[in-house]
């Protein structure tokens, strides 16, 4: 019975571990995923980002860091954006990643 109560609870620990380790897996892949859309729009250039920069720890980077953050502030602080300025942004990001992969492919 104790033997049959502890491998019960084993496999509602691994379900849970499992269950936490892909949420986390998914999450990271967001913000990479995030990130490198960041660096193909140019803002990390436009502020002088440099891959390798510490944004949490270096003082110079912490700053570069917030005037990202302030960027995409005013753009969330901004009027909701209509669809047809959505519809607009869309095609525009379409073109530049038809275009990075154009200059991969070179």
């Amino acid at each position: 019975m104790i033997n049959r109560k502890n491998a019960e609870m084993s496999a509602v620990s691994y379900k849970m571990t499992k269950s936490n380790s892909i949420n986390r897996k998914a999450r990271t892949r967001t913000l990479i995923q995030l990130g490198n859309l960041v660096s193909i729009s140019g803002l990390s250039s436009l502020l002088n980002i440099q891959e390798g920069d510490d944004l949490q720890s270096d003082l110079i980077s912490k700053d570069k860091a917030a005037m990202l953050l302030g960027a995409i502030s005013e753009i969330m602080e901004s009027e909701s954006p209509s669809p047809l300025q959505q519809e607009r942004w869309r095609d525009k990001g379409i073109r530049l990643l038809k275009m990075r992969e154009y200059q991969k492919r070179l």
